[in-house]
């Protein structure tokens, strides 16, 4: 470490006896995933065209340039040809590799760099203006490596992205560091951060835990239960975790600060080594903070593989062994989901389908877009590589969330491997503590926030990759957002004001009927009859320019649009969205 007299001086007096191989970083920088230097050099030094490798730069910071390549490990593109925002510029001191003589090169050429800041604008303006040329070509990982935390009170040249309230003034820090807190890294470590910078969601402080971080044990699976007064299911959920066929297993039963005594009806299980139990100082649940427990209880372990199971729910005797087969099978897989069947309070089989279309027919490339429909797949059907959680930020959400495995799911949807084994291995019980009115609530109001973080988080090719195949025409975009809509609409918990934004751009992107239309429905569901009413009159007039059965169909949903206005359409069941026909676009002839 030097203490710095004179920035481009200093700079150049460090590296310029030093390695070959640079990587230059800022004090406010924060890595998030491992990467290996050994692969980053061996790229610069055999691609004389390759300028540098971005940590901060990856699939998750958005917008993204559609002509991102596969090279090896990382994603390579041509700088000079993109217009897309955080990724249209070469030079940057956050977090990047270089050549060290590409770096004095910079420095002997330009005066004044008093910062960082002036350094890396004044060499990006005389890139722009022709006055310098780099190497054509960038690279960076599929998930980026680092973000910036905007938490450094020192900028010249840049507005401070934190905050307006002096949350992270010196002051304030150091009387919360004086009371035993620590920055919360576990916000910052494998965050989906989709700028380079953060704002205010990653930044907090939390007290330092009592339990130390422990390396993943190879081989061992990690069961979770966290539970909140439910002693009379609990006995049966312990035994069918502790009675599966692979044994090499820990399983933690989180008490989440229960009034009952559940350390009582955990205790005649305690003489089983690989069963620990530990109660939490706070309910946690109660506000909806289930991603925190699932985090928490994370800390706690150190298996390989995690799954969780609720604390009503049995594994039947063979699910953890058929999950790790799958996976030794398919080495590449990240996440897999099984499927299950229903019970009722008293363990007797209940009619309905815990499988379904949408779990047996996604991949990774359209789990985005069918969970802006519906969460498909329960908690304690999944098993996941502790490696893969931790790369996306473990089920952290940014917020109290009811719903922690639906944001999990959609969280890692266009990042992570996938997949369905088809195999019933959970009894999943359906009761009345489950089925309560004000469970239905926090559920339906945690799948509303979910589905909107999702819409927010991606973008329209996220949701439908198939787009890239097709060149990215207006008809194909203008189908997307027509898709896109019809299923979130169509949901279970419907949110029309997502819909009515979808079907908006992709009347935008082409003069598509079927959108006005369908933007009717949602418009009415989501109470905004003025503007359905001056919008019928138009679209009715419009709707003879499709195909007869549909022009028919169109005037049908018109209809029930103006007379959901009048309070007259209660819900969605007796509603019939428009698709449209096949030959619409290159998108829809791929879609079927």
């Amino acid at each position: 470490m030097v203490e710095e007299q004179s920035f481009q001086a200093d700079f150049i007096r460090i590296i310029e006896n030093g390695p070959p191989y640079v990587l230059v970083g800022c004090d406010d920088v924060f890595f998030t995933r491992p990467f290996d230097p050994a692969e980053i050099i061996d790229a610069l030094a055999t691609d004389s065209e390759l300028f540098a490798v971005s940590l901060r730069l990856g699939r998750n910071i958005r917008p993204m340039p559609a002509s991102l390549e596969a090279y090896g490990p990382f994603l390579r593109f041509d700088w000079r040809h993109c217009r897309v925002p955080q990724w249209n510029y070469p030079f940057d001191v956050s977090a990047s590799v270089y050549r060290r003589d590409d770096l004095l090169r910079i420095l002997r050429e330009f005066s004044n760099l008093r910062t960082p800041n002036f350094l890396e604008g004044n060499v990006a303006q005389a890139i722009e203006h022709g006055a310098y040329a780099v190497k054509p070509g960038l690279a960076c990982y599929p998930l980026s490596r680092s973000l910036t935390l905007t938490i450094n009170r020192v900028q010249e040249t840049h507005q401070n992205l934190f905050d307006n309230a002096n949350l992270s003034s010196p002051e304030q820090l150091q009387a919360a560091f004086d009371q035993g807190s620590v920055l919360d890294t576990e916000r910052f470590a494998g965050a989906l951060n989709h700028h380079i910078h953060t704002d205010s969601r990653y930044f907090g402080l939390r007290q330092l835990t009592e339990y130390p971080v422990r390396e993943p044990v190879p081989g061992l699976v990690t069961v979770i239960c966290y539970t909140y007064n439910r002693s009379q299911y609990l006995p049966k959920m312990i035994a069918s975790v502790l009675g599966q066929d692979y044994t090499n297993i820990e399983f933690l039963v989180y008490d989440d600060c229960s009034t009952e005594d559940l350390a009582a009806v955990v205790a005649p299980f305690l003489s089983d080594p690989r069963l620990r139990f530990i109660k939490g100082e706070y309910n946690l649940g109660g506000s909806g903070a289930f991603d925190q427990l699932c985090d928490i209880c994370l800390e706690l372990t150190r298996g390989e593989f995690v799954c969780f199971v609720g604390d009503d729910d049995i594994f039947v005797p063979h699910k953890i062994s058929r999950q790790l087969a799958y996976f030794a099978e398919h080495p590449k897989t990240d996440a897999l989901f099984c499927d299950a069947r229903f019970i009722d309070a008293k363990g007797r089989p209940r009619k309905g389908e815990f499988r379904n279309a949408v779990a047996l027919g996604f991949s990774s490339a359209n789990l985005a877009r069918l969970q802006l429909h519906n969460n498909s797949f329960a908690h304690p059907c999944v098993m996941m590589r502790r490696s893969s959680i931790k790369l996306v930020g473990g089920f952290a959400c940014g917020k109290a969330s009811f719903c922690a495995d639906y944001h999990m799911w959609s969280k890692i949807a266009p990042f992570l491997n996938v997949a369905f084994l088809d195999e019933k291995l959970v009894a999943y019980r359906i009761h009345g503590g489950n089925e309560s009115l004000a469970k239905v609530h926090m559920c339906r109001q945690s799948t509303l926030d979910c589905k909107f973080d999702l819409y927010k988080r991606f973008t329209i090719y996220d949701f439908f990759p198939e787009l890239y195949a097709t060149n990215c025409d207006a008809a194909s975009l203008s189908s997307a957002f027509v898709e896109l809509g019809n299923l979130i609409l169509g949901a279970p918990f419907s949110y029309p004001a997502l819909a009515a934004h979808c079907y908006e751009i992709a009347s935008r992107h082409r003069g598509n009927q079927v959108a006005r239309v369908n933007g009717l429905i949602a418009l009415a569901l989501d109470g905004r009859g003025q503007e359905v009413r001056l919008k019928a009159p138009a679209i009715l007039a419009a709707v003879t320019g499709l195909p007869d059965a549909q022009a028919d169909a169109a005037r049908v949903l018109i209809g029930q649009a103006l007379s959901a206005t009048r309070g007259k359409l209660d819900n969605f069941k007796n509603v019939r969205l428009l698709r449209e026909s096949p030959n619409a676009s290159a998108l829809r002839r791929m879609l079927g």
